[in-house]
């Protein structure tokens, strides 16, 4: 090698360790200039019972990025003792960040047009922990002073000195959020990871508005995996596999949705002072189409065009042997949706092959009755509690069809009126034949101690209308051969039976020697502190009753009759009332003088 290509070499060599010397120097100032910028700011604006900590900050000049390494957020150990002796509820954060780069930073329009431009804005290895206090719901009666009217503007951020902000992507990656309860010393909620993308933030402003930039998203990407949360009672965990939502598809998906509980059934008992249903749900995907995020931030209501719940596996068990919550006072759906605090309208909700079992455990008998739809798809229509739909007198509709027992085809429709003062619904519903009637042993025998040896069940179709007090209705049970029997070594199962069958023979056929079928009444004076599907299920088997048996389809009718007649009398007085509303007055207060 001649000595002027020798002499280049080190020359170029020379220079390239300058020109990373200098780099380095350039560097290390600029990160040192933003730390002491930092540790000033923090110094003269600390935050209230925080602190504020990061073990570092770097900066290339080659890619134009900022990072900050270890950056914690924690709450001073007073605060969160002087937060516990409260004795009201409380939910502190933590957040601790690996990473938090900014990259591609336009330096050069920074300065000339006050416009920050970024190419990406990356935070890696995030832990937010929210520290919850049980206790009392603080006192909300105090009015809370609110700024005056037109002082905020929506969808914009205030901030001086900028023209427009601009954030190709915002990524948020390996990050975790966990609740932890610092008076029982347990994880309460816990996910693997969740991945958060951004993509096309622009922060920008409009004409004749002063300091504040108004901001617009091309797309969002949120991604969570394996998220465990455990409820407050410690009796359940949910879990899923993976949630995604993007705002351009406007949709939630969840996989693998799991309702687990922690106890066995047997066990399940022993953490429990009064019965409840055990319940263990999965499914296999939740796609959620079109919530509407902005409404549910901005107030109190949720709007969703669309729920599809994909081959869901619902399993139920009750142990009847622990003692009944006689305190309980179960509200029918749609009593329950109009008294739900938050405002919701879900167009439709459909279930797409799915599974539901039903398990009761009694003292009475050593079987644990069973009950299973197998196939079971429907849809749920007008799922809606805003003023606008009670005002409107909207309907909620629900449709499921199926396999009761795996085998015998059916079909059930409810009608929910929102407004309907009384909270009156209507109900029909069909099940096929050919099927054997011993199928349904599972259900009959540990709830009426009758098992059926034989019979053919041909068709049964049912139509009724209810309140929260009563129901009733009509029945027409097609069957032949029937055959069944009491099991006499469960005494309190053959009294029951009996009750209901005393001095009266058991139909065998219907419709029988050629006569048109018999048409049963159904009537149920519900259980106040039972919930619908009590209901529902005691006024199908008073029609079951009176199909088989003529004495109880008497008593039955009677009973329809009364009930018809308070039906009567009850809106005739209103009716009356509505007109003589001075006389009735009148009356009530001479009424009540001459009791007293």
């Amino acid at each position: 090698m001649s000595k002027l290509k020798k002499r280049l070499l080190i020359i170029i060599g020379v220079i390239t360790i300058i020109f990373i010397i200098l780099v380095f120097s350039f560097n290390a100032i600029v990160a040192y200039t933003i730390s002491s910028k930092v540790d000033n700011y923090l110094a003269e604006h600390p935050v209230k019972n925080y602190q504020i900590e990061y073990d570092r900050i770097g900066f290339n000049f080659l890619n134009r990025s900022a990072r900050i390494i270890g950056l914690t957020y924690t709450p001073n150990d007073s605060y969160v003792d002087s937060m516990k002796s409260t004795g009201f509820k409380a939910m502190i954060p933590e957040v601790k960040v690996g990473r938090f780069i900014v990259s591609g930073i336009n330096i050069i329009d920074l300065i000339k047009n006050k416009e920050v431009i970024i190419d990406k804005i990356k935070i890696k290895n995030v832990k937010l922990t929210l520290n919850k206090i049980d206790g009392k719901t603080p006192d909300k009666k105090k009015k809370i002073k609110l700024p005056a009217t037109g002082s905020l503007i929506p969808d914009s951020v205030k901030i001086k000195g900028l023209n427009k902000i601009v954030i190709d992507k915002f990524i948020i990656t390996n990050s975790k959020v966990e609740i932890y309860n610092l008076n029982k010393l347990q994880t309460e909620l816990t996910n693997k990871k969740i991945n958060f993308t951004i993509d096309g933030i622009k922060l920008d402003k409009k004409e004749n508005v002063k300091d504040y930039l108004f901001v617009e998203i091309k797309d969002m990407l949120l991604e969570i995996d394996h998220n465990v949360f455990r409820t407050p009672d410690n009796l359940y965990e949910i879990t899923f596999d993976k949630l995604s939502t993007t705002f351009r598809d406007e949709a939630i998906a969840i996989s693998n949705f799991h309702f687990k509980p922690l106890y066995s059934k047997t066990k399940f008992s022993k953490h429990i002072k009064y019965q409840q249903e055990r319940y263990d749900i999965k499914s296999q995907q939740v796609l959620i189409s079109h919530p509407n995020y902005k409404q549910l931030i901005q107030g109190n209501e949720l709007d969703i065009q669309n729920v599809t719940i994909t081959k869901p596996d619902i399993s139920i068990y009750r142990d009847k042997r622990l003692p009944f919550p006689h305190f309980k006072r179960p509200l029918l759906p749609h009593q329950a949706l109009k008294r739900m605090a938050l405002q919701l309208k879900v167009d439709s909700v459909q279930i797409v092959d799915a599974t539901f079992v039903y398990e009761e455990k009694t003292d009475r008998n050593s079987q644990t009755l069973y009950l299973d739809f197998q196939k079971l798809s429907g849809i749920i229509l007008n799922v809606n509690n805003t003023k606008e739909a009670l005002a409107e007198n909207d309907i909620m509709k629900v449709s499921f069809k199926g396999r009761l027992m795996g085998k015998a085809p059916f079909d059930i429709d409810f009608r929910f009126p929102m407004k309907a003062k009384n909270d009156t619904f209507v109900f029909s519903g069909t099940v096929y034949g050919k099927v054997p009637f011993e199928i349904f042993n599972k259900a009959v025998f540990p709830a009426a101690g009758v098992r059926f040896d034989d019979g053919t069940l041909n068709k049964l179709t049912f139509k009724g209308g209810a309140n929260p007090k009563y129901s009733k209705g009509s029945m027409t049970l097609l069957y032949d051969n029937l055959n069944l029997h009491i099991v006499k070594s469960d005494e309190v199962s053959k009294n029951k039976f009996l009750s209901w069958s005393a001095s009266a023979m058991v139909r065998k056929n219907n419709p029988s020697d050629g006569d048109p079928p018999k048409v049963a009444y159904m009537v149920f004076e519900r259980d106040i502190e039972k919930g619908f599907g009590n209901f529902l299920w005691k006024t199908i088997l008073s029609g079951l009753k009176g199909s088989m048996i003529v004495s109880m389809n008497t008593i039955n009718k009677n009973k329809y009759n009364s009930f018809s007649k308070v039906t009567t009398s009850k809106s005739r007085q209103n009716k009356g009332d509505s007109e003589n509303k001075k006389k009735k007055k009148k009356k009530w207060f001479w009424q009540n003088k001459d009791k007293k």
